[in-house]
């Protein structure tokens, strides 16, 4: 099977991001059914604290674009929000909302930032005029 870029620099920063968190002595789970974040993390000596967290990559050999990492919603859930009296804003949020952290990996110059929720949230508001279709007015 032939994957798109965005797919193999996925797999790729998942796999650094993981390899990471293992290099501290952290025990890694992907969560089975899909609870919408990479990874749930914890470390053997505490192992009913859980942290969530959503790995977000760029690979610049990929694609060349300057974003960081995007939080797509589907069409579907957008449809589903409106049906329930949601604003469309709310879907993004709720999908930040899920991981207690964020890892941004940048693959070509191997760098790392982890961010918390709070800080995802505020960078994405900071931004939407930036990089978003919604306007200041």
């Amino acid at each position: 099977m032939n994957l798109l870029a965005q797919n193999k620099t996925g797999r790729i920063t998942e796999a650094r991001v993981r390899q990471k968190l293992e290099s501290f002595g952290l025990k890694i789970r992907k969560p089975v059914p899909d609870t919408g974040v990479d990874f749930e993390v914890y470390n053997p000596l505490t192992p009913g604290k859980i942290t969530k967290i959503q790995v977000k990559g760029r690979n610049p050999k990929k694609i060349r674009s300057y974003r960081w990492f995007q939080l797509r919603v589907t069409k579907n859930q957008l449809e589903t929000a409106r049906e329930k009296g949601i604003m469309a804003e709310e879907t993004w949020k709720e999908k930040v909302r899920k991981a207690d952290f964020f890892i941004l990996d940048a693959v070509a110059p191997d760098e790392m930032w982890v961010l918390t929720q709070e800080q995802t949230l505020e960078l994405i508001v900071l931004e939407e005029y930036q990089y978003g279709k919604m306007s200041k007015e």
